[in-house]
């Protein structure tokens, strides 16, 4: 595990990257919340060794090649775009947590599988340990929110010991690797409160920028939008499971983003 120190070190890059980023209205690393989960979804299907690109607002998938290191530099793609996923898998996160949706909840348990297929692309990389807790870190957001809702569900507000359960739910065998962790949003919280004035300032600034973002990202999408990917994507996995042709579903998949991707940018042009 890494040392205070080494998270406040991180905290601070993540603060200069937000900081450098919403001012000066950088908005190609912003993402929409549901899209992110989606194409994390998406990327449990990819075959092994496919690493992730964020430009233009979207995610975008890059297949395992002798090439692969020279076409993300081209890109300017590096494994700093992973920071830019936090934000969206939090939001998607407390969304869940909130509406309890089931077609939602498919979507998170795919989404971990396609964050610990990515985990595993970056087995050769020299700075794979910081990678990795990265990634944990975002399976483990994903995790805390399925457990936090099947715990509400199960809870029995007239039996004082289940108030006081922390046991860990199996959530359907998933192998998350995720040791008991600490909230890192917590640790950022207390970090900035570190800072001077002027951090805990440009961050609460930040924060409003975001949340006026991230609602309109929210107010996209219908019920039944997010329940056409989730069907489409569950055929996917069960052909897939069966050792069946099942490209045609994930090409549906990204035609339907591509929609998507469009009204993104014409609304975070309009901000």
């Amino acid at each position: 595990m890494l040392s205070a120190i080494s998270w406040l070190k991180m905290t601070i890059t993540g603060q200069k990257l937000i900081t450098s980023m919403l001012p000066d209205m950088e908005t190609k690393k912003i993402l929409d919340p549901y899209s992110t989960l989606i194409r994390l979804s998406v990327l449990y299907f990819k075959f092994d060794g496919t690493k992730l690109s964020i430009l233009e607002n979207k995610i975008s998938y890059n297949d395992a090649s002798l090439l692969q290191g020279t076409l993300r530099w081209n890109s300017g793609d590096n494994r700093n775009d992973l920071h830019n996923l936090h934000d969206p898998i939090k939001t998607v996160s407390e969304w869940y947590i909130e509406s309890k949706n089931e077609d939602v909840k498919y979507l998170i348990k795919l989404a971990i599988r396609g964050l610990q297929k990515l985990k595993s692309a970056y087995q050769s990389s020299v700075s794979s340990s910081l990678v990795y807790h990265t990634l944990d870190h975002y399976i483990n957001i994903l995790v805390k929110a399925l457990k936090k809702v099947k715990n509400n569900k199960n809870r029995n507000p007239f039996d004082d010991k289940s108030l006081n359960n922390n046991k860990l739910i199996d959530l359907d065998d998933l192998q998350t690797n995720v040791d008991n962790m600490d909230d890192i949003d917590n640790n950022i919280l207390e970090s900035s409160q570190i800072g001077d004035s002027k951090i805990v300032k440009e961050k609460e600034e930040i924060e409003i920028i975001k949340k006026k973002i991230n609602t309109s990202f929210k107010n996209m999408w219908c019920e039944n939008e997010l329940s056409i990917h989730k069907n489409i994507l569950d055929v996917a996995f069960n052909l897939k499971k069966n050792n069946k042709e099942y490209e045609h579903n994930i090409n549906a998949i990204n035609k339907l983003l591509d929609g998507k991707d469009k009204q993104i940018i014409d609304l975070l042009n309009k901000l």
